[in-house]
């Protein structure tokens, strides 16, 4: 499912949607996206999506900002590969990020530290810091500020002759779509919607965009691309279909979970 293309110089860059909803509720899964069956960006659901065999394979986690629904499955996949693991799972953030996970999660009160928990050949996980870009094979990974109560990044990341947009919780932001208007190979764009327009008050407050602030945020994207759009809040998700209908905007899509793309 999603878009195919022919295999370009540096391979095809391939994303599996393994929750994409914007809260907890039987049938929903919070947010976590695959990369290349071992990059994750956020880690929401990557335990209670993946298998044990694929959560084996994940060796960088990248991720967006410290709330529970982006970071919770980390804690579970650490323990679930903890013999298995032969060199560490990278967490790669701004450094006032994964600042926060190391204080007030990877604490030992709410979950062990498994950068100082080895199993006889490595730690578990392993904070790696990051200002602008991450190589990890073929793929480079970009971060941009966008707009959150708390630190917060998006992301470009980018394989051969493709990129994409992954914007992360954001509210109106200004960078991240500076530097999309600047890429030559521009192939979608994942960015959320959480909240209908009654709501427009609290989008502003949470970080986050209503279908309108989602459609005037879009006015800043000169690219034509398809638009992927994720972080509907379950308690509202048939009165957000009805609005995100209603604009009418063309290569728009609703992700769902176990949908896999090509770029």
């Amino acid at each position: 499912m999603g878009w195919r293309k022919r295999p370009s110089v540096g391979g095809v860059l391939e994303l599996r949607v393994l929750g994409g909803d914007g809260g907890v509720a039987p049938g929903y899964q919070t947010t976590s996206f695959l990369i290349n069956q071992s990059i994750l960006i956020d880690a929401g659901s990557a335990a209670s999506a993946l298998d044990l065999e694929e959560q084996k394979k994940i060796d960088a986690i990248f991720i967006s900002h410290s709330h529970l629904d982006h970071v919770k499955d980390i804690c579970f996949l650490a323990d679930n590969v903890f013999a298995s693991r032969r060199t560490p799972i990278e967490l790669i953030s701004k450094p006032e990020i994964l600042e926060i996970l190391q204080t007030h999660l990877f604490n030992n009160k709410l979950w062990p530290d498994f950068s100082k928990i080895s199993n006889g050949h490595c730690p578990i996980i392993r904070y790696r810091p990051v200002e602008d870009s991450v190589r990890i094979g073929p793929v480079e990974v970009s971060v941009y500020p966008v707009h959150h109560p708390v630190p917060a990044i998006g992301f470009i990341v980018r394989q051969g002759d493709s990129s994409i947009v992954i914007t992360g919780d954001t509210g109106p932001t200004e960078i991240l779509w500076e530097a999309a208007n600047k890429e030559p190979n521009l192939k979608a764009v994942l960015t959320e919607i959480a909240f209908p327009n009654e709501f427009q008050k609290v989008a502003n407050a949470a970080g986050h965009l209503t279908p309108q602030m989602f459609q005037l945020e879009m006015q800043k994207l000169k690219k034509a691309v398809p638009l992927l759009i994720y972080h509907l809040k379950p308690e509202y998700i048939k009165e957000l279909k009805l609005e995100i209908k209603a604009l009418e905007i063309p290569k728009l899509k609703l992700l769902e979970a176990k949908q896999t793309f090509s770029f």
